[in-house]
This record gives C-alpha cells, structure tokens and sequence, in this order.
C-alpha cells in the first residue's frame, strides 16, 4: 500500500514545491554540441538528488535505484518524471544493474549518477561511473549544483538537501571527459581523483554563476 499511493504524492508534492525555484540550467559548450551526437554519463554528489529529480523530462536521464523496499518507493517516484531505471546495489545485482544501465543508454537515455555512493565516503568517487562510461561508451560530465537556502537532511551522511521555494537553483554541465578504453587497477585511481577534482570546478563554476560572478573567475 505503501508504495501504491505514496509515489503520487511525494511526486506531486515535490513538483508544486520545485516548480517555484528559479531554476536554470547552464551547459559547457562542449557539452552541447555533445549531447547531440548521443548519451552521456552526468556525474554529481550525493545529496543532489533532489535537484537532479528535476532533469528528469528535459535529459531523458536514467538512474539506478536500490531492490529495498525504500528503492521501489524511489523507482515509482523517478518513473512520475521520465527517469529509465535499472535496479541494484554494489551488494546485491551490481553487475546485473549496471548492464540494465548500458542497455538504458544504448536505448537513448542519459545516464546519472551519484558518484560517492551508495554510502560514502561523501564527495569521494567510486569507480562504478567509469566502469558505466567504458561499457556504454559515454563520456562523463561533472555536473555541478548550487543553490540559495535549503532543507537540509544533517542526519543523512550525504546531507541530502531540498531548496526552499523560490530559491535561486543553478545546474552547471561542465566539459565532458572522455570515457576510458579500459579500465583497471592500473588506471582507476587515476580516473576517480581526475574526476573528484572535476566536480569540485564543476560546483565551483555553479556557485559562482549563482553568485553573478564570470567563470573565468574560476
């Protein structure tokens, strides 16, 4: 029952509330000549979730979403705004989510993914994005995200937050990175502390532009 009625209503809820954020979307230009040529991978933190519900319908984006009870409760929600899914853990069916993921892709969607998670360290990347990348042969772009006042979730460890109406809410896509040819021990060290770094500029650059500040500030 829970998973019947609730979804509706979160969703609901949660369009009437985002619908009053002046809300806006900024690309990299490399980004948008990109994007017409085939999907992408966005990366972002955890904790962005509830602003990156919002690209749902204008990326076609598809996400991975736990088998728990709370996961089908998020699948129901994410479907309410065009989201692909594709149901797993990096403890249960990994492997068979990330396939579900690549086929989403090869379909047409656009990858997203929450690159710290499923449970921490916060803002350190794990390697399941690159693995995604170099599957589905999507470049990877750090997606940065800032905002003016929010609910802030402080007992979550991601700090999941949820800006206050009407409050300013910048998107940024940075410069895609290339997927890899491989990935391995050898190189994902390498491939994770590139692409932290990267989305540290990537909310560094949205922070400015909600600040007014040029990018070339940063």
């Amino acid at each position: 029952m829970r998973t019947l009625f609730l979804p509706p209503l979160i969703s609901a809820f949660y369009w009437l509330w985002s619908s009053t954020w002046r809300f806006e979307v900024i690309e990299h230009p490399d980004f948008t000549t990109l994007r017409k040529k085939g999907s992408v991978s966005f990366a972002h933190w955890h904790g962005d979730e509830m602003v990156v519900l919002r690209l749902g319908p204008r990326y076609k984006c598809a996400a991975m979403t736990s088998t728990s009870k709370d996961g089908e409760l998020m699948t129901r929600v994410l479907k309410y705004f065009g989201f692909g899914i594709s149901r797993g853990s990096s403890t249960r069916g990994g492997a068979r989510a990330l396939l579900g993921m690549v086929k989403l892709v090869e379909s047409g969607y656009n990858a997203t993914v929450a690159v710290d998670g499923p449970k921490g360290p916060r803002h350190k990347v794990k390697p399941g994005v690159w693995y995604l990348a170099k599957h589905a042969q999507t470049p990877v772009v750090p997606t940065g995200v800032a905002r003016q006042g929010a609910l802030v979730f402080h007992k979550s460890w991601n700090k999941t937050y949820l800006p206050w109406p009407f409050a300013k809410v910048i998107v940024y896509f940075d410069k895609p990175l290339d997927f890899p040819e491989a990935v391995s021990e050898n190189n994902i060290a390498q491939l994770e502390g590139d692409l932290e770094y990267k989305l540290h500029i990537a909310r560094g650059k949205a922070q400015a532009l909600l600040l007014g500040r040029p990018l070339d500030e940063i």
